[in-house]
Formats: structure tokens, C-alpha cells, sequence
């Protein structure tokens, strides 16, 4: 939770000021718990999530993970390319890779509990996981 509020991944706004702007409540969110170790050794994180509803389709936000055949594809690039020029791979992980693009679109969300105040809501200021911003930007 702090971190959401170091990040400053969204600023508090008045559940009236969303209506206003945008004609609807904030949209859920909930928190999602994933265990990275095993049964035994618990390594447990967990994000906040925006549950936005996929009102339309569109190819822009379409994301999806590509295959180990692309991966193939670029280390066997990377190390035949070496021969002709000097070239690097690096390895980049972007697992909060979204709270860094700035959100484009007006977006109000419902806060966590922790976080919770009455008739407040959060405005966007970073793009979080489940908003259809978050393809268009990464």
C-alpha cells in the first residue's frame, strides 16, 4: 500500500467529481494474491487491480504474451549478430512496468479499505493493472 501512495499511482478525488467527469461510478478494484514460491516456502505478493469491463474491442488493447519461439528467435539473433557488429541483450523485467506510463485517460477507481475515506474515490495519475489505458500505453 505504500507504495501506491509513494508512486502516487492515483490522487483522491470526490465520488461527485467522478460522476461529474464522467457520468459513472469509480470502477472495482480488488486485490489479487499470487504465491511465487511453493507449498512449502510462500512467497506471497499481491497487486491492486482495476476490474474495468471490456465495453468494446478494439486491436490496441490486445496484449498478449509472445511465444518461447520469440525468444529463441532473439537470443540466436543476438549471438550471430555478434560476428557482424557489436551488439547487447539485456534482460529488462517489467513486472510494475505500468504504474511508470502516465495515464491518458480520465479514470476514476474505488480506493482500498486501508485507504478508503468517505464519498472519495481515487483518480488515476499512473496507469494499474486492468485498465484498458495500460495496453494503449506499454
Amino acid at each position: 500500500m505504500e507504495f501506491y501512495r509513494n508512486r502516487t499511482v492515483y490522487y483522491k478525488a470526490s465520488i461527485v467529481e467522478c460522476w461529474a467527469n464522467t457520468g459513472n461510478a469509480p470502477i472495482h478494484t480488488k486485490w489479487l494474491d499470487n504465491n511465487k514460491g511453493d507449498k512449502r516456502n510462500r512467497e506471497v505478493r499481491s497487486r491492486f487491480v482495476e476490474k474495468e469491463h471490456n465495453r468494446y474491442k478494439d486491436i490496441e488493447f490486445f496484449a498478449a504474451t509472445p511465444p518461447i519461439e520469440a525468444l529463441r528467435f532473439l537470443i540466436l539473433e543476438a549471438a550471430t549478430a555478434r560476428k557482424r557488429r557489436k551488439t547487447q541483450t539485456a534482460f529488462i523485467n517489467a513486472r510494475r512496468a505500468y504504474f511508470n506510463a502516465e495515464s491518458t485517460k480520465l479514470t476514476y477507481i474505488k480506493l482500498f479499505l486501508e485507504d478508503d475515506e468517505l464519498r472519495m474515490c481515487g483518480r488515476l495519475n499512473q496507469c494499474m493493472y486492468g485498465t484498458r489505458d495500460t495496453a494503449k500505453r506499454w
